[in-house]
């Protein structure tokens, strides 16, 4: 019966003229859109890769796979490669990128791995042996001139850039691309590809290492610092190209504008007559440079740039997941933003497949924009948000009819000429008649990602109303049918540790089946979760907790409030799970909150003002006569020397974090300690908390004096004046001892008698903090 009720209702809606669509996905990457998992380890990827799929997306984009430190890091770290093997880095190992592979193609998606081939690490002691060789690299020092193209082809972007004109160059990668392929990724994303030359210029990189069977787009920014004329369709012989000036300048600066940008077409697909070009609303140089494009801009905003990027026939739009950490302090290692499964994202995706090969046409008027594809639907982007909206129906494209939109369900009217409707708080609706979707499905119960402490555990498999039959599978376990829900225990006689795959098979009455898993970790049952601290001045502090499945842990907001359980103002909540995501707020519905703290792995202690939230620092505030900032690990120095200029250079075993001298220390006139108001600063950067420093003056003066090695930081604010350290910023104990049963001074040395408060203390002559 079900299969009659379809078949009626798709030919009365053709009857009628509607629009009818499937979504499904696209048949290739470049007709698609693609996910940015901007420094997911790849284990995590492959448990989303469900809710990728469900998202309307054709393919995953991983960071790059090269050598590289394994540890939590800094977003940048993983562009500073040191080999061409694939890992082990921060994102994973082979296998897993390989495992990564085989699940997404057992899905229909394909995986995009990012290549650096323009440059190593900045300091060759941490590349492998054969690149240590000084030979493999250009010579001619820092790029100053943006618009020489031989500067651009040649020249060094804070790293060390390679000879890719050399044969010992590009034969490297020629195999590491080579290698990809063999573990199944589809295609590479080529970081900075307007800074590697072309063969007209001399340069057989493109011609030799890429592989044209694969999908392919390159990296170029702003533009190719030469005739772009002439060197763009050069390039697009090879791969396609980012349009960044249309992603932006044009949608981004549309969206943070409020108001329709005129150029909605993008600027090299109509120029070039061309569909070789990537367009993105937000990418990882716009959100993870201090001070770039998207830099503080609302996800709602740049999903309404999103919104017009990914509307564009055979043009695929990049979706990048906000990362753990905010711009320069984004983390690497850390699961991002699962914004990506939210409707007004979804339905865009969706949209995009469903209306492939159909003609496109832009319009803008004021704050609202509309793309329109012929014999068929629309998107409608309202950059002010919500509200009544009517546009131009551009070019007659979009099927006169009534619509509801896939996003808000709000009722829509198209007709020969124009297109009304009421747009949600998203700002974006998306007009077209679907076809129901007919997909089978099992959900499993507990989610993907649960951890239990018990013998077993319990899992329930339910199929959907769209499921014919079904089955699910333990570990390498022989498959079990079922209709309906079936429940069965995992985790017997297995050890503390053990992880626990479930797959699931489901096919509808049409004979398609679909595929999924999930899987579940048996832990020690004195293993503790997660707990979160919140020091709280004032009332008691509401938690807002969610998964990364969107599963709201303790309630619908504002959550549930904290309880401080001796009364020392600390808050605790423990939760027994890998990863949650969560928000300090003071319970109200509409009151003060923080921002979204997510990819949260382990404990954390945090401090609420009653309207913000700051990272906790080990303690109290010092007492009032020392004063700096707490939100991260710092080195203070006090410029005894008035140098004009104050650097710092961080190294550790990654590598330094900037090329000598370093980075700029800022002036504070708000530090004060030691007797001094007023110090110069830097905040060490993730991965970098635990560090040697070197502080200079950009020339030949520096402290510690020249021979000698950086001064040691331990993951706690230091004070350099200049003649000695003062260590342990934040730290109030030794490993292993307590507050109450030993005070130690900075050198470790054991005081007679613990100090009656916290604050500023002299012991054998040296100065100490007790906090």
């Amino acid at each position: 019966m079900k299969k009659t009720y379809r078949t009626v209702l798709m030919s009365l809606l053709l009857a009628f003229g509607w629009q009818v669509g499937t979504w499904g996905q696209a048949p290739s990457i470049q007709e698609g859109n693609i996910l940015h998992c901007f420094d997911w380890k790849y284990t995590d990827i492959q448990a989303e890769l469900d809710n990728i799929l469900a998202a309307g997306f054709t393919a995953v984009q991983t960071s790059p796979a090269q050598s590289n430190y394994t540890g939590v890091t800094s977003w940048n770290t993983l562009y500073r490669p040191r080999d061409t093997e694939i890992g082990p880095n921060t994102l994973g190992t082979k296998e897993q990128l390989k495992a990564l592979c085989e699940a997404a193609h057992a899905r229909g998606l394909k995986v995009i791995v990012d290549i650096v081939a323009n440059h190593t690490d900045g300091s060759l002691q941490w590349v492998a042996d054969y690149w240590k060789n000084t030979d493999l690299y250009h010579t001619l020092g820092w790029v100053s001139n943006w618009n020489d193209r031989w500067q651009v082809t040649h020249g060094e972007i804070g790293m060390k850039d390679l000879k890719t004109e050399d044969q010992r160059v590009y034969s490297k990668f020629k195999t590491y691309i080579q290698e990809l392929k063999s573990i199944g990724v589809d295609g590479c994303r080529w970081d900075a590809a307007k800074h590697i030359g072309l063969p007209s210029e001399g340069d057989q990189f493109w011609a030799q290492a890429l592989d044209k069977s694969m999908y392919n787009y390159g990296e170029i920014l702003d533009n190719t610092g030469g005739d772009d004329g002439r060197l763009l369709p050069e390039y697009m012989q090879y791969m396609s190209v980012t349009d960044s000036p249309y992603g932006t300048n044009n949608v981004l600066g549309s969206a943070r504008n409020g108001q329709a940008s005129p150029y909605g077409n993008g600027n090299y697909a109509p120029r070039f007559n061309t569909n070789k070009v990537v367009y993105w609303g937000e990418s990882h140089d716009t959100y993870c440079n201090d001070g770039g494009a998207s830099d503080g801009v609302s996800q709602a905003v740049v999903d309404r740039a999103y919104a017009v990027a990914a509307s564009h026939n055979q043009i695929p739009a990049l979706y990048f997941s906000r990362p753990s950490g905010r711009g320069s302090q984004a983390q690497a290692g850390v699961k991002g933003s699962t914004h990506f499964t939210s409707k007004c994202v979804a339905e865009v995706n969706k949209f995009h497949n469903a209306m492939n090969g159909k003609a496109e046409y832009y319009t803008a008027n004021g704050s609202v924009a509309s793309i329109t594809r012929k014999g068929g639907g629309a998107i409608v982007v309202n950059f002010g948000g919500s509200g009544q909206v009517t546009i131009a129906n551009g070019g007659s494209y979009a099927t006169p009819g009534t619509y509801t939109d896939q996003v808000s369900g709000n009722q829509w009217t198209i007709t020969a000429s124009t297109i009304s409707g009421q747009t949600d708080n998203t700002g974006i609706a998306v007009l077209y008649n679907a076809v129901p979707d007919d997909k089978a499905q099992v959900t499993l119960s507990p989610m993907t990602g649960t951890s239990f402490k018990t013998e077993t555990l319990t899992v329930t498999a339910t199929a959907n109303d769209k499921t014919a039959s079904a089955w699910y599978q333990v570990g390498t376990g022989s498959k079990t049918s079922f209709t309906g829900t079936a429940s069965f225990e995992i985790g017997q006689g297995m050890a503390v540790g053990s992880e626990i795959v479930v797959k699931w098979g489901a096919k509808n009455d049409k004979g398609e089946e679909s595929t999924g898993s999930a899987r579940y970790i048996k832990k020690d049952p004195a293993a503790k979760g997660i707990t979160v601290k919140v020091t709280s001045t004032g009332n008691a502090p509401s938690l807002y907790v969610w998964t990364a499945t969107d599963t709201k842990v303790n309630g619908a907001w504002p959550g549930s409030q904290m309880t401080d359980s001796d009364g020392d103002g600390v808050y605790e909540a423990n939760f027994d799970l890998e990863t949650l995501n969560f928000i300090i707020n003071d319970g109200q519905s509409g009151g003060a909150q923080s921002g979204d703290i997510t990819g949260v792995t382990s404990d954390v202690w945090y401090d609420w003002n009653g309207s913000s939230a700051t990272v906790h620092s080990g303690g109290q505030a010092p007492a009032a006569t020392t004063s700096f900032p707490t939100d991260g690990v710092y080195v203070f120095y006090n410029n005894p020397n008035n140098w004009s200029t104050v650097n710092l250079y961080v190294y550790n075993d990654k590598g330094d974090y900037a090329k000598w001298p370093g980075s700029a220390m800022t002036f504070d006139s708000t530090v004060s300690g030691f007797g001094k108001d007023g110090w110069y600063k830097f905040r060490l950067p993730a991965g970098y908390e635990t560090a040697k420093v070197i502080v200079n003056n950009g020339g030949s003066a520096q402290y510690p004096g020249t021979g000698q090695p950086g001064i040691d930081v331990k993951g706690a604010s230091v004070f350099l004046n200049g003649t000695s350290v003062i260590t342990g910023i934040g730290k109030t104990t030794v490993s292993g001892r307590t507050a109450d049963s030993a005070w130690y001074t900075l050198s470790g040395t054991r005081l007679s008698e613990k100090p009656s408060q916290r604050g500023i203390y002299i012991h054998d002559g040296k100065k100490y903090i007790v906090r």
